[in-house]
């Protein structure tokens, strides 16, 4: 079986995110098969803080609270949510190891989609504190960072569009051989069929996520509350498209298209594609019963103090 090495922590981040959507869902934070995972999620506290500061240039006071919520976030879900991510991942080396029915790969979407949601209203729920205490400068920040971000996913994702769909199949392609090895020719023909008919949503997220920038920066401008701002936050992060609109029916095809894929690809895999993806499981178990066992802290890169 080979393995892929390691990737820096920002792959490893962006691969945790796929998961969900694209291959078996189950989303363990900022991970991979490798060292990277205690690292990673060892300092998730630290990162998320690193990336607000990032965006609204805390002060020390805010930063501190932030970090202290943070900090205890984590602790809470190493202990509460790790048993639920191991469980996960046993169920899914079980069902994968015989071959995925699509009842099974319903099943561990929707346990990657309950961890995740989970996850982030809770860390919605410890970052608003801190939104709410914003000034005006800091607001100005948030929105140039805003900018800042969505021209950057303009270029990524919104070029030339042989370029584009050229882009978004390697991505897709790279995203499924990390799970069972290098596709076959017929394989590639399954992707190339499921990415004809699942359209490309790259302007639609774009549009959402410039109109919840929008929404967000008026309420702080205006002195939101803190629910205020927290139902926004959920809107945007959690509660994605589930208010019957065109973009959600969109959203909601494409899913059952992805995950019509892996049934289609699990079917096709043999003894040593398969024998990739339980090795690519197993990394991820033995990483969070590790995690699980961790019992001392890490150390932290140290915060700038103003």
């Amino acid at each position: 079986m080979r393995h892929r090495p390691c990737v820096p922590p920002a792959i490893v981040a962006r691969r945790a995110r796929v998961l969900r959507a694209a291959l078996l869902g189950i989303v363990l934070g900022a991970i991979a098969g490798c060292s990277a995972v205690g690292l990673a999620y060892d300092n998730a506290d630290w990162l998320v803080l690193r990336r607000v500061d990032r965006l609204v240039d805390l002060d020390p006071p805010q930063r501190e609270r932030l970090a202290a919520a943070l900090a205890m976030r984590l602790d809470r879900h190493r202990r509460e949510e790790l048993p639920a991510v191991l469980a996960a991942l046993d169920r899914l080396r079980g069902d994968a190891a015989d071959g995925l029915t699509a009842a099974e790969i319903d099943n561990a979407h929707d346990a990657g989609r309950a961890l995740y949601e989970r996850t982030a209203r809770a860390v919605i729920g410890d970052v608003v504190p801190v939104l709410a205490t914003l000034g005006p400068d800091q607001v100005d920040v948030l929105a140039s960072e805003l900018a800042r971000s969505n021209g950057e996913y303009r270029e990524e994702h919104l070029g030339a569009s042989s370029e584009r769909a050229e882009a978004r199949r390697d991505r897709w392609v790279g995203r499924l051989e990390d799970w069972v090895g290098d596709l076959d020719d017929a394989q590639l023909a399954l992707v190339d069929a499921a990415l004809a008919r699942i359209p490309d949503r790259a302007a639609d997220w774009l549009a959402y996520r410039e109109a919840m920038g929008r929404r967000l920066l008026a309420a702080l401008r205006e002195g939101a509350s803190a629910q205020t701002l927290e139902a926004i936050l959920v809107r945007w992060w959690v509660d994605v498209g589930e208010d019957g609109s065109d973009f959600a029916a969109r959203r909601e095809s494409a899913i059952v298209g992805w995950k019509s894929l892996v049934a289609s690809l699990d079917g096709t895999l043999d003894d040593a594609q398969r024998a990739h993806l339980l090795g690519r499981i197993d990394d991820y178990r033995r990483a969070v019963r590790g995690l699980m066992q961790s019992r001392e802290p890490p150390s932290r890169p140290r915060e700038r103090t103003g």
